[in-house]
């Protein structure tokens, strides 16, 4: 008898711990694991295996919250990413990009380094900023450009200029106004520019 209460009491810690707050080092705990499970597709030393993939290690952090919001509204369309969303509490968007920040960003596959950009990759410098590692626009955070994947950087130009993607007007009046040979180059530019 005597064992069967301290097994009901144990059992009955574990249900209350469990259902406390997350505070302190377990909710840091908890978000390392939401986030473990980024590197998945993101890649474990911050560079994707996947070229449709988008570096985020070192990205800019108001730029991740604002994508991490925009998933889990809908404004931005992923089912994947939707669901990654759902699975970090709201509160902890700006924690959870603050921390993916503040990793390194890692070198690229094929770095050129550039003394001058094009036409189109200086236009990009108003709101990426002028090294083109991010910036802020009058209303929303612009990521970085340099050294993100080109596959990535092509097919969210496309989706842009067709508006399968329109959480960013002034990338799709941007990407409408070039033709698919200019966004290739453009991608293909900044993917390969020395961060």
């Amino acid at each position: 008898m005597l064992a069967w209460r301290s097994v009901a009491r144990l059992l009955a810690l574990c249900l209350i711990s469990t259902a406390a707050p997350l505070t302190g080092a377990r909710a840091e705990d908890a978000l390392d694991r939401e986030l473990s499970q980024c590197w998945s597709c993101h890649g474990q030393t911050g560079r994707p295996s996947d070229s449709t993939m988008p570096v985020i290690w070192g990205q800019n952090a108001a730029y991740i919250a604002k994508q991490l919001n925009d998933y889990r509204d809908g404004s931005r369309d992923s089912q994947i990413m939707s669901s990654m969303a759902e699975g970090i509490p709201r509160a902890r968007f700006a924690e959870a990009a603050e921390r993916v920040a503040a990793k390194p960003w890692p070198d690229p596959a094929e770095p050129i380094s550039k003394t001058h950009l094009s036409d189109l990759g200086q236009a990009c410098t108003a709101c990426h900023g002028a090294d083109l590692k991010g910036g802020q626009t009058d209303k929303d955070p612009a990521p970085r450009l340099a050294g993100q994947n080109e596959r990535y950087l092509v097919e969210q130009m496309q989706a842009f200029a067709t508006e399968l993607r329109v959480n960013q007007p002034a990338m799709t009046a941007m990407m409408r106004g070039i033709d698919a040979a200019q966004r290739e180059a453009l991608a293909r530019e900044l993917a390969h520019l020395k961060p």
